[in-house]
């Protein structure tokens, strides 16, 4: 569910090394604390402080770059044409050490694009896909038309999708969508993350805006914080459904063939049945649509501080791996 509108994180991702230094650096993002960091890079704070001479920890700026000290965690972000071998062996690991660091990864053989695989501490690695290895995905039907994406991108007409992004909103929706709710619930879903995304508000990627502290609350929020995960991530592909995947793809077809969003510009959801006693005020407020069935409603809406990030009507656009040609499944 999409909490309390006022908050905002990175996605985590802006981690690179330092060809000079062997280092990791990071560049801090509106939402980051200290603590944050440390407990995302396998560190500490006051390991993370003295490495870079920050004497409050409780104050650090958006844009300084930090770096991450030697024997923190680090992350490799799957691109296309990734194995587990190659990204082992690149960061100076055994696929045995990787797996160890990754208990979520049943099957060495099958990672997807966009998974985000924890390196033990010592090893350094770039995100480089190696083209000559393959990698292992599930089967898509082929696109009758393509638009090639590189990279997220938003030019005012037209959201551009990575390969990454649509796992992302896959993830997503696996933890936002109550499937007896129908599948209006879900497109909602799927439009409240475009909308945000071609927004800029939260962030110029999908992870960036699922990833936003206390936004989604099983990707970044109490619920997760349970089971010890910050960000999408760290949810495997393997976990989601037949189902999920079939409908982000159908739907996100559609959109690229023209059709509107389900829910407009809008840029907030939330379940009233299940929402803290405090949310309700500005939950009852919202005058969108409400989708889904009985207890399992998101009412969608803007609050009115967010007014002014509501995006103007865009299209979609698909990376070469994606089927946007015709639907698997028409709505109903």
């Amino acid at each position: 569910m999409i909490s309390a509108p006022t908050q905002n994180a990175s996605n985590g991702t802006n981690l690179r090394a330092s060809t000079q230094t062997g280092q990791a650096s990071y560049t801090i993002r509106s939402g980051d604390t200290l603590g944050a960091l440390a407990q995302r890079f396998g560190t500490d704070i006051s390991t993370l402080a003295q490495a870079n001479g920050i004497a409050n920890p409780n104050r650090i700026f958006v844009g300084d770059t930090i770096a991450i000290p030697q024997g923190s965690t680090r992350f490799h972000t799957v691109s296309r044409g990734d194995t587990l071998h190659v990204i082992a062996r690149n960061a100076g690991l055994s696929v045995r050490e990787v797996l160890e660091a990754n208990p979520n990864i049943r099957n060495p053989d099958r990672i997807y694009p966009g998974d985000r695989i924890a390196l033990p501490a010592g090893s350094i690695t770039t995100e480089t896909p190696n083209p000559q290895t393959t990698l292992s995905t599930r089967s898509v039907e082929p696109p009758t038309s393509v638009t090639s994406v590189s990279e997220t991108s938003f030019n005012g007409d037209t959201l551009s999708l990575t390969q990454a992004d649509i796992n992302n909103i896959k993830r997503t929706l696996q933890t936002e969508w109550v499937p007896s709710a129908g599948e209006g619930q879900a497109r909602g879903i799927i439009d409240t993350i475009l909308n945000r995304t071609a927004s800029g508000r939260w962030g110029d990627t999908v992870s960036e805006v699922v990833n936003a502290r206390y936004q989604f609350s099983d990707i970044n929020g109490p619920v997760s914080w349970r089971d010890g995960r910050t960000s999408v991530e760290q949810i495997p592909m393997a976990q989601v459904t037949g189902r999920v995947d079939r409908l982000v793809d159908s739907y996100l077809a559609q959109r690229a063939n023209g059709q509107p969003s389900s829910i407009g510009s809008h840029l907030n959801y939330a379940n009233p049945h299940y929402s803290d006693a405090r949310n309700l005020s500005w939950i009852n407020r919202l005058d969108g649509p409400v989708l889904g069935r009985g207890d399992a409603i998101h009412r969608h809406g803007t609050v009115p501080e967010l007014n002014r990030h509501r995006p103007g009507e865009f299209s979609v656009g698909l990376p070469d791996s994606a089927p946007i040609g015709v639907p698997h499944n028409q709505p109903h």
